[in-house]
């Protein structure tokens, strides 16, 4: 009965002690719509948050010209890595959506978490996408193109408080809500 009881808490206490980690990358994305007559830019810094373990991430889409922000949570994605031969890799998230297609792609690296484990991902981050936006008198492309760093200091912050995606983005939101952003 005592092995069963401290089999029984050693594992209790493993699975206590097993979290996920966040990775997270600073980004800067340069927007362009265009259609109706005109071309609009828009430059986003703001972040993108992944769970480590999962492979699932949130933008964090934030107009320091306008103090706004949105963030978006991507369902029809997928994360790959690509042997590019001569002993490197290259991860490449890419995303569908009904009517265009969106891409990060980054030469893979062991990044430091500020946990134990070294997770294999791209440190810097080549973002390009568009999506066509049909409306009702007016049809536009969208289109983006940017990058997005791996961030350790801020990723190491959060791995150290609970490694979790989704309250880290809500850490991060409430950064900028305190800075005076609003949600668009």
């Amino acid at each position: 009965m005592k092995v069963i009881t401290l089999l029984s808490l050693g594992l209790l206490a493993l699975a206590l002690n097993s979290r996920a980690d966040v990775l997270v990358y600073k980004s800067k994305i340069l927007a362009t719509e265009t259609g109706g007559g005109t071309v609009l830019k828009t430059t986003y810094a703001g972040w993108l948050v992944m769970q480590a373990d999962t492979g699932d991430y949130t933008y964090i889409y934030v107009n320091a010209k306008n103090k706004t922000f949105y963030t978006y949570t991507p369902t029809n994605c997928a994360i790959d890595y690509l042997d590019a031969g001569f002993g490197k890799s290259y991860m490449v998230i890419s995303e569908l959506t009904a009517s265009g297609t969106y891409t990060f792609k980054g030469l893979e690296a062991y990044l430091a978490t500020g946990t134990p484990s070294l997770w294999s991902a791209g440190k810097v981050l080549q973002h390009i996408g568009f999506e066509m936006i049909y409306g009702d008198t007016e049809d536009y492309l969208y289109e983006e193109k940017g990058t997005a760093s791996f961030d350790s200091k801020t990723t190491q912050v959060h791995n150290a408080i609970d490694g979790d995606m989704d309250n880290t983005v809500s850490r991060l939101v409430n950064q900028l809500l305190l800075l005076g952003y609003t949600s668009s």
